[in-house]
């Protein structure tokens, strides 16, 4: 941890308690936790927009990745991630809703989903919207503003047409089968966070291109 990172925890202490309070014990075991904790982030970033309970979770994540993880792993891993960011670079001039958007946009979560699966998916998820979509630690992996926002058009797409793909199909197979595919999606988007699942079904109800017949489905689901 830098100076700065440890003046920054000192101003949160400071900034916590009145002028004529005693700083309570609790609150500063948890900023030293927090303070530990950041010392062994590879992105120290992070702790900007994870919340203390977050952090001790992004750094389990980290020690889990690497200890699963060969070296070659690892590397494929990265290779995967440069080709992949340079195929979106070579792409920015085109649609991100395309055909073409749309299957790099699977590509970019099968790559994601490797990494993180559903156990991490809510720090993926907000480490993404809250940090790369915010503009932080871009230059650490290789990507700029431009290329996060087409990547997020891309992904958004990709969902969009799955999700499309499984509603078209009530009434058609198996009450079993589509829900399997249905459970699927939800968990490969968010994982373990019912909160954001639920969501999804609210942004269907008032989804057009969705039929009457698949809502009618969904809110039997949802109720």
């Amino acid at each position: 941890m830098t100076l700065l990172d440890a003046s920054n925890a000192l101003k949160q202490i400071i900034s916590g308690v009145a002028d004529y309070k005693s700083i309570p014990w609790e609150t500063i075991i948890k900023l030293i936790e927090v303070y530990r904790m950041t010392q062994q982030l590879e992105h120290s970033w992070v702790k900007e927009i994870f919340t203390p309970e977050e952090l001790k979770q992004y750094v389990a994540f980290e020690a889990e990745f690497k200890a699963n993880s060969t070296p070659e792993q690892k590397e494929a891993f990265e290779k995967r991630w440069t080709d992949l960011v340079a195929e979106i670079r070579d792409n920015l001039g085109n649609d991100p809703k395309s055909t073409l958007g749309i299957a790099i946009g699977e590509k970019c979560m099968a790559w994601v989903n490797g990494i993180y699966g559903k156990k991490y998916a809510h720090l993926r998820t907000k480490k993404f919207e809250k940090g790369f979509g915010e503009g932080k630690g871009l230059k650490e992996v290789g990507l700029t503003p431009e290329i996060v926002s087409w990547m997020d058009k891309a992904m958004d797409a990709y969902w969009k047409d799955r999700i499309y793909k499984i509603l078209d199909q009530v009434g058609k197979i198996s009450p079993d089968v589509l829900l399997n595919l249905w459970d699927e999606v939800l968990d490969d988007m968010y994982g373990e966070d019912d909160a954001r699942k639920r969501e999804i079904y609210n942004v269907a109800f008032d989804d057009e291109k969705i039929s009457e017949e698949a809502k009618k489905w969904l809110k039997a689901l949802y109720n």
